[in-house]
């Protein structure tokens, strides 16, 4: 899930073959945007209307963790 663009691959894996299934991007959402947008998602799904800044930077260390995982996983 991009670093400086959003960058998203569709894989198979089969019999040790990576097969491209479909990829796409687009330059004007950089991975600092997915970041904040999945931190402020975690936040409204935690009901917090008014977070602190020290919650808020916490939360965006966890949503950039989480989305490194996911691209990192199979």
């Amino acid at each position: 899930l991009g670093g400086g663009t959003f960058d998203v691959s569709v894989l198979r894996l089969e019999d040790g073959v990576f097969d491209v299934l479909a990829t796409n991007g687009d330059t004007h959402l950089g991975g600092d945007d997915f970041d904040a947008v999945l931190a402020d998602e975690l936040l409204r799904g935690l009901k917090v209307t008014e977070p602190s800044p020290e919650l808020r930077a916490t939360v965006r260390v966890a949503a950039e963790a989480a989305k490194r995982r996911l691209s990192e996983s199979l």
